[in-house]
Formats: C-alpha cells, sequence, structure tokens
C-alpha cells in the first residue's frame, strides 16, 4: 500500500476537546482529561437561511472542519470527503417520530437533512466550492475508510480535508446505534509543503487504545472517535504508530514522523 502525506491541519470536537489546539496537552498526555458539554457553536461562513437549517451533526462537522483549515490559504480549492457511521440520528430520529404520528407532515428541511452528504452539502456552500466532495458510510471502518479515501485524492496530487463524525445517539436509536458520546475530527491532507509526515501500511498488530480510561471510553462510544490515538500522535512531537482498525479482518499501520 505504502500511501503518503503531510498532515497540515487538524481538528476535534468532542466532550472535553473543544479543539485540536485548546485540546492539545490533554490529547498529548501532559493534562488529564475531563469530560464536559460540548458549547453550541456557530459557524460566519453560511448564509442566514443555510445557517438556520443546520442540525446538530452538521454544526459538529463544521466546528473540526473550520478548525482544521484555518491556517489554509484557498479552503474553497480543497477536495472534501466526510465521514459518517450512522449520519445525522437526531434528524432520523424526527423524521420516525413524525412517519409514526401523522406521515403526510414530514417537515421538508428535515427532509432535506436527512441525507448522508447533507453536512458535505453545506460545507461547500459556505465555501462556494464546486470541488469533488465524497461522503462515506462503512461502520466501525467509516474512519479507515475516509482516511483511504482522503489519500487517494493526495495520491492524485490534491490537497484534502477529511472529516469524520457522529452524535450520540437519541434514545431508541441507540439500541441498533450504539454511539454514546458526540464525537468529530477533520485532518488536512496534502501531497507536500508543512506538516507532519504520514505513511500509511497494512498492519498485523492490535488497534490502538488510549491510555487514559476516559479517553478510551470516549474512543469505544463513537466509531468516530477511532481518530482519538492518530490526534494523540499528532499532539506530541515525536514520531509515532498508530495501529487503526480499516474492517472486520484489515488494520492500517500509520507512521507519524517526529515535527520539524
Amino acid at each position: 500500500m505504502n500511501l503518503r502525506a503531510i498532515i497540515a491541519g487538524s481538528g476535534v470536537v468532542a466532550p472535553g476537546l473543544p479543539g485540536f489546539a485548546a485540546s492539545r496537552r490533554v490529547l498529548s498526555g501532559r493534562a488529564a482529561y475531563a469530560p464536559a458539554p460540548i458549547p453550541k457553536y456557530r459557524t460566519a461562513r453560511l448564509p442566514a437561511n443555510e445557517r438556520r437549517r443546520l442540525t446538530e451533526t452538521a454544526r459538529l462537522a463544521f466546528q473540526a472542519c473550520e478548525e482544521c483549515v484555518a491556517q489554509w490559504a484557498e479552503p474553497a480549492e480543497l477536495v472534501s470527503v466526510f465521514g459518517s457511521y450512522s449520519s445525522d440520528v437526531g434528524n432520523l430520529d424526527k423524521i420516525c417520530r413524525v412517519l409514526a404520528r401523522d406521515p403526510l407532515h414530514v417537515s421538508p428541511t428535515v427532509f432535506h437533512n436527512s441525507v448522508n452528504n447533507a453536512p458535505a452539502g453545506y460545507w461547500t456552500i459556505g465555501l462556494g466550492s464546486s470541488e469533488a466532495s465524497t461522503t462515506i458510510a462503512a461502520g466501525t471502518g467509516t474512519f479507515a475508510a475516509t482516511l483511504l479515501e482522503g489519500l487517494g485524492w493526495v495520491n492524485a496530487g490534491r490537497a484534502v480535508l477529511m472529516a469524520c463524525y457522529d452524535m450520540a445517539s437519541p434514545r431508541l436509536i441507540a439500541a441498533a446505534r450504539p454511539v454514546m458520546q458526540s464525537f468529530a475530527a477533520a485532518l488536512l491532507l496534502a501531497p507536500d509543503g508543512p506538516g507532519r509526515p504520514l505513511t500509511v501500511d497494512e498492519a498485523d498488530a492490535p488497534p490502538s487504545v488510549c491510555a487514559d480510561a476516559a479517553l478510551e471510553n470516549l474512543r469505544r462510544d463513537n466509531p468516530s472517535a477511532q481518530a482519538l490515538p492518530l490526534l494523540q500522535a499528532l499532539a506530541r512531537d515525536d514520531s509515532s504508530e498508530v495501529i487503526l482498525m480499516a474492517g472486520r479482518h484489515r488494520r492500517l499501520a500509520l507512521h507519524i514522523a517526529a515535527a520539524s
């Protein structure tokens, strides 16, 4: 496989992780992790009409993405790859509740937001971007699949914004989709330039876990939080290897070079 990229930016949003820069001491192990509610987020990129239609899932994705591209000169020129295990479960819960009561009165806005690529659509509207955008759902391997799709674009010479996100499941959906905490992560992958070099190969070793028990609970509680060991490696300055599950029988070895 031997895929390569430069990680030129990163973002994260989760309980107790209000951004990669703000959470760097926690992710690097220099401070204890303490879960806390995610603050309400308001994007300035969207026109008022679209901003009102944003769901909590789309806001979560936006927050991670906006931090990730904050230092990139032309974010509208980035290819985007979005990934989500469950898509917008809060919106799905609303639709199911209305269908059970009065099937003819599903809100057009709620229906519009039910498609898996709605956050990606809002993102391209916000940036005024006409670049390619892909949205992926690949079960518990969604983060790995999103990363591989992004690396494919980098191999073709393009810089890519990749984001993976899932909201905590509402009570009635949690039995089928047991996502217990909300999480979003974003990475800016580039063919060259400043950043942390990343190399990806196949692996046979067991997947990486978080040494902090509370962070490990977060990693286990949300498929998108499979990104946590990689974010921890980026928060440190030394070289690291992260093993990532990419499906039931496949694992990836992520080699992150030391910061220069």
